[in-house]
């Protein structure tokens, strides 16, 4: 019983306190895909990309070490197939690709918010050896209702983006015209690099890291959402994420727990100090959920969605 009371009070705090975006994405985690060689490729944990489309010429979407933060970034580029261009794409959470035109689109659910979104932010490099190449980012916010499903858009943002041969930052405001719903409203991201049919030499190529959203909290304060201390967030059951220490987790000796949306604990780290290095914990086991990190004698609850 005192458990159960206990988990009701880190429910209630979680809901007070949202200091830190929901959403951080810096490209760490690759899925392999099984596929027979040699149509062997993978694609970052979360995403859908336009590999399929593109795997008997090569991959379009693939992981760089030359990254802004951390080991790697994605590194998205166009395909010539049949004499014909087709963009590298790579979109957040599940896609139709239809291999008849070689394209591929958002659908069904996306990423879940449980807070308002007011800018996304980003670091790119992009390296176009000619004026007519693209590269853009597509942010949609969309009310899903599943039963029957329906999908309204609340809003549409395509922003392109300005060759850089260093990692420079970009920034899109997002609002909405409608009340947000954290029931209902969900994030949909897509990523393009692509160049004309017409150009047959040269290179377009989009190097995309660290992306994450601001927000603002409940008492109307901007959280900016690379003060993320879990990352990546959300995760592949099966991976690890990462907590970041010396920011709303101390890196005093007290111990951190994690809890499920039932309030089982499913992860108890005690170690007598942390030496200021990010911890790493494993999801193996984990049902798909919402899951609460609590450390002994701090007011600050974080959250994880495990998919």
């Amino acid at each position: 019983m005192l458990m159960k009371l206990l988990f009701t009070l880190f429910i209630f705090l979680a809901a007070q306190y949202q200091g830190h975006a929901q959403f951080s994405e810096s490209f760490e985690n690759w899925s392999p895909v099984s596929q027979a060689v040699p149509f062997v490729w993978e694609e970052p944990v979360g995403w859908s990309s336009s590999n399929p489309l593109t795997e008997f010429i090569h991959p379009s979407v693939v992981r760089d070490s030359d990254s802004y933060d951390g080991e790697y970034a994605a590194r998205i580029q166009s395909s010539q197939m049949f004499d014909l261009y087709q963009p590298g794409i790579l979109i957040l959470g599940f896609a139709d690709r239809n291999y008849l035109d070689l394209s591929m689109k958002s659908s069904g659910e996306a990423y879940p918010l449980d807070r308002e979104p007011i800018l996304l932010r980003g670091w790119y490099k992009y390296k176009a050896d000619f004026n007519e190449a693209r590269a853009m980012v597509q942010v949609s916010i969309i009310r899903y209702i599943p039963n029957p499903e329906q999908i309204v858009m609340l809003t549409d943002i395509v922003h392109e983006l300005t060759p850089t041969i260093e990692y420079s930052e970009f920034q899109i405001p997002i609002s909405m015209d409608e009340v947000f719903n954290p029931n209902t409203d969900q994030l949909r991201l897509s990523i393009y690099s692509h160049k004309p049919d017409s150009l047959h030499n040269g290179e377009a190529v989009l190097k995309m890291d660290k992306l994450s959203l601001d927000f603002v909290n409940a008492s109307g304060e901007l959280v900016e959402g690379n003060s993320s201390i879990v990352f990546p967030n959300p995760v592949l059951s099966g991976q690890s994420f990462q907590i970041a220490l010396g920011k709303t987790i101390s890196t005093n000796a007290m111990p951190i727990t994690i809890y499920n949306s039932s309030g089982n604990i499913v992860n108890f780290v005690n170690k007598l100090f942390y030496e200021d290095q990010d911890i790493k914990i494993s999801t193996q086991g984990w049902k798909p959920g919402v899951y609460f990190i609590y450390q002994y004698g701090n007011v600050q609850v974080e959250k994880v969605v495990v998919y």
